[in-house]
């Protein structure tokens, strides 16, 4: 009986760790990259920009300085577009990040997808944004989504390589609700707008 159980015990852990090491493998990875893809298809779908967020010294640039800078870009952003009042009650601009470190695995720089109404409006204010965030903050690339699938692909692809740890969550917002994504057409959101539009 207590044979029987230690077996049982020992066939539970080897099939736990069997499960663990799959899981961490290229080839786990690979499967757990594609249904991400998949998964980001559906999360961003009504996406409309592919971004790519680079700096100076991509090689000298730490994940940590990078999400700092991503996330003071996003917050302003955030604060052109909508109220504080909106704001505290979830309005943001949708969009999801992924950080890459490119094939040397050192390059750090960072790519999103996002929703924008105003695109050559946002493309301005974006840019004027990005390098105002980070001394080291160099250019931001945005073009139109052209292929959500491949996108999606793209945005995962250094997962095999990074696990979780690809995916920036703490920056990343999709809206539940789809109307908390429209601004308020208001005096002041339009002042914002030319403020940082003229900069």
């Amino acid at each position: 009986m207590l044979e029987r159980k230690i077996m049982s015990n020992t066939e539970q852990y080897a099939g736990n760790l069997a499960t663990v090491v799959y899981q961490n493998s290229f080839h786990g990875r690979q499967r757990q990259k594609q249904a991400l893809a998949s998964s980001l298809v559906e999360w961003a779908g009504d996406s409309n920009l592919f971004m790519t967020f680079k700096f100076a010294q991509g090689s000298q640039t730490s994940e940590e300085r990078a999400l700092k800078a991503l996330c003071l870009f996003w917050n302003k952003m955030d604060r052109i577009w909508y109220s504080k009042s909106q704001i505290r009650h979830g309005y943001r601009i949708p969009r999801v990040c992924f950080i890459h470190k490119g094939s040397s695995g050192e390059n750090v720089h960072v790519h999103a997808l996002a929703k924008a109404t105003d695109v050559p409006v946002f493309n301005k204010i974006a840019r004027n944004s990005w390098v105002s965030s980070d001394k080291f903050s160099f250019d931001l690339h945005i073009e139109p989504v052209r292929n959500l699938q491949a996108c999606c692909n793209y945005l995962t692809h250094e997962y095999t390589k990074l696990g979780n740890d690809t995916f920036l969550g703490t920056v990343s917002h999709i809206p539940a609700n789809k109307s908390r994504f429209q601004p308020n057409q208001t005096m002041s959101q339009l002042k914002r707008l030319l403020q940082a539009h003229y900069r």
